[in-house]
């Protein structure tokens, strides 16, 4: 409210600012009359209306008499509520007394519990329903009535076609489930508890003795809610009648064995023979145990829109994943965080070439056949690999240098360059030491102190160190660049060790005890390492924090096969390839995750279970890079999902030798049918 200025006494007029203010404060205080809008609250007193309307006294009134509130139609018209979703009618602390749905259900709660809904067949009621009477619409010919007093005695009222099913039961009893004692049926058969015989039906005893009871009527409207069949009782058969001729339909025998003649639907889902068809959506399989898929037929085809893409497939108890249509790729997906990625693509119009989107972590063997290699590289630049009879560490790519570097007090150090652009120059990074060495004889040179003390090898005038020291324990220091079969290479700032000779190469032999161990290599075509002695393994090892680890293991009793310690990690685009035409292959272009198996089929063979872990909950299958279907996860549920329109899903199996569907489901039409047993 804003301020107005007054004078308390006479003679103190308004000058002409503070009128001006009063009026200007007044202009902004008001409501105009054409409309306008409230920054605060409107407080009425009791009994004090808000009155809407041109009637006197307004056609609408709102208003709280001291006790209650009231929202009062006083015009000729009518009061409507409306909402454009929901309606609610709630007390103070939000519980429900009514809760309505645009075009959907309207709910009446009793104490916050729903007790009444529409539907739209009609109205379902949760509880007992007291009624002082009840009679039903004229216009409708179909009615089922369940009616009992507080001491359980019901009548069971069922019409049906062009007569009344009157069934008289009573008993502790629910929902029409106690001890009947008189029906009278369609057709006028009545049927009583004690032994009775009619035109219709035939029981003697009370336990009944009759081998079959059959109901035959043109039409049954409503709910069969229950069927007691006697210890005696042959069976039962639910039939149509067709211009007169009858027809069964549904078949029930004396071990509960239901038989449907016709196919079975719900919803939109139709059961026929051997096929689940579901016209639209999806179909869920949900159940609180497992989910068995136990076939005849060695195979499980996985089909779209009829096309045989991929089988599940028992071999001889191998379990085979195989996908059909050519040069088709097999794709694993999962959920990195928010992300899909393809965590592996098998190429098959490669030889089924692996691609992997990230590392491999290999926790036992990798095997590689002879001649099959281990690449590393965009361009394959390093290969490792065994020819039948030896074994190659090979620098494929021109003047690329071979490094071995190994951690030297927390630093990562170069111990041996092999120099490609220096026909394969060795550079150590440190001295040189051999456990032996070998005196000369005859037309040999020999080198040997009078007592113990170094030997030094040193042009004139060089300093004392030399360019060669052989310490009293054997041990030879380089000062220089170093030849053996080959003039040194010299390089600015380094020390260098060639070996070689124009027709052979050069050879570094390793010996222990007088047995030589191993050996350094090149030749014409190769530079290499080799190991002598039969089945010794050549080792790669290295200091991981202080601790000596062997990083590579090459078993030489077992072909050669590489044993890392840990992981062997390749750069975006390397492939990890296997066979003689690398048929399987595995690769990662930096985004997605490859298996590739381009020239067969990729079999998965484990001791123990596969198991498919996405993050994201969900496992998707694709037809030429468009989905198909999934398995997911959805809350607490595992969901089969197809994704392709009207598409079938099909359970397939052999019967005696025979290729069939044995669960197709078909989305067509919604049909519902409830049996409950008494």
């Amino acid at each position: 409210m804003a301020t107005i200025v007054t004078r308390s006494g006479k003679g103190s007029p308004l000058t002409n600012n503070e009128v001006d203010a009063n009026f200007n404060n007044l202009n902004t205080d008001k409501l105009e009359l054409g409309g306008g809008t409230l920054t605060g609250n409107l407080s009425l007193g009791d009994n004090v209306k808000l009155q809407l309307g041109n009637q006197t006294n307004g056609d609408l009134q709102i208003y709280h008499d001291g006790s209650n509130s009231y929202i009062d139609e006083q015009g000729t018209g009518s009061l409507n509520i409306r909402s454009s979703t929901t309606l609610r009618l709630q007390n103070a602390s939000g519980t429900n007394y009514l809760y309505g749905t645009n075009a959907g259900e309207v709910v009446l709660y009793h104490n916050g519990y729903p007790k009444l809904a529409t539907t739209s067949t009609g109205i379902d009621v949760t509880g007992s329903v007291v009624a002082d009477g009840f009679q039903t619409d004229t216009s409708n010919t179909n009615f089922n009535l369940l009616a009992r007093n507080s001491s359980n005695t019901a009548v069971y009222i069922q019409n049906g076609g062009s007569g009344n099913i009157l069934d008289v039961q009573s008993g502790s009893m629910s929902a029409g489930q106690g001890t009947s004692h008189f029906r009278v049926a369609n057709d006028g058969a009545a049927t009583f508890s004690g032994s009775v015989t009619s035109t219709g039906l035939t029981l003697t005893g009370a336990t009944g003795s009759v081998s079959k009871v059959r109901f035959q009527a043109e039409e049954v409207h409503g709910d069969i809610e229950g069927i007691n069949i006697g210890a005696n009782f042959g069976g039962l058969a639910f039939k149509t009648n067709t211009n007169g001729t009858l027809n069964t339909a549904l078949t029930i025998d004396s071990s509960q064995n239901a038989t449907f003649s016709g196919s079975v639907s719900t919803g939109n889902m139709t059961l026929s023979g051997q096929e689940i068809d579901v016209s639209s959506g999806d179909f869920t399989l949900d159940v609180a145990g497992k989910i068995n898929l136990d076939h005849g037929s060695p195979e499980i085809l996985l089909k779209d829109d009829g096309t045989h893409y991929a089988s599940f497939i028992s071999s001889n108890t191998d379990f085979v994943i195989q996908s059909i249509l050519s040069d088709k790729d097999m794709l694993f997906k999962g959920q990195d965080g928010s992300s899909t990625i393809t965590a592996l693509t098998l190429d098959m119009s490669n030889a089924g070439a692996a691609t992997f989107n990230a590392g491999v972590t290999v926790g036992g063997n990798v095997d590689f056949g002879d001649l099959d290699m281990a690449r590393f590289g965009v361009g394959n630049d390093l290969q490792i690999f065994h020819n039948g009879t030896e074994n190659y560490i090979k620098n494929a790519t021109s003047d690329q240098d071979f490094r071995i570097q190994g951690n030297d007090g927390g630093n990562i150090i170069d111990a041996l360059i092999f120099d490609m652009s220096a026909a394969g120059a060795a550079t150590f990074n440190s001295t040189v030491t051999a456990s032996s060495y070998f005196l000369g004889s005859g037309n040999e040179i020999s080198l040997a102190t009078a007592s113990a003390g170094n030997i030094f090898l040193r042009p004139n005038g060089q300093s004392t160190s030399g360019q060669m020291q052989l310490a009293s324990s054997g041990a030879a220091t380089f000062n220089s660049d170093v030849g053996i079969g080959a003039t040194p290479n010299t390089y600015s700032g380094y020390t260098t060790l060639t070996l070689g000779s124009s027709s052979n190469g050069g050879i570094i032999d390793f010996e222990r005890n007088g047995t030589i161990k191993g050996e350094i290599f090149t030749d014409a075509t190769a530079f290499g390492f080799q190991t002598i002695q039969a089945d010794d393994d050549i080792v790669f090892k290295g200091n991981d924090g202080g601790s000596t680890i062997t990083a590579l293991t090459l078993d030489m009793s077992d072909a050669g096969t590489a044993i890392f310690n840990h992981d062997a990690s390749f750069p975006d685009g390397a492939y990890v390839k296997m066979g003689a035409g690398a048929d399987l292959s595995i690769n990662s272009d930096g985004t997605n995750g490859r298996i590739f198996a381009d020239n067969g089929n990729l079999t998965l063979d484990v001791a123990g279970d596969i198991i498919l872990d996405a993050d994201s909950g969900s496992i998707n299958f694709k037809d030429g890079g468009v989905s198909f279907g999934s398995v997911f996860k959805s809350s607490s549920n595992m969901v089969v999902y197809s994704s392709i329109s009207n598409g079938d899903m099909k359970f397939m199996g052999n019967d005696g030798g025979s290729n069939i569907t044995a669960s197709p489901l078909i989305c067509q039409r919604q049909v519902r049918l409830r049996l409950i047993t008494m």
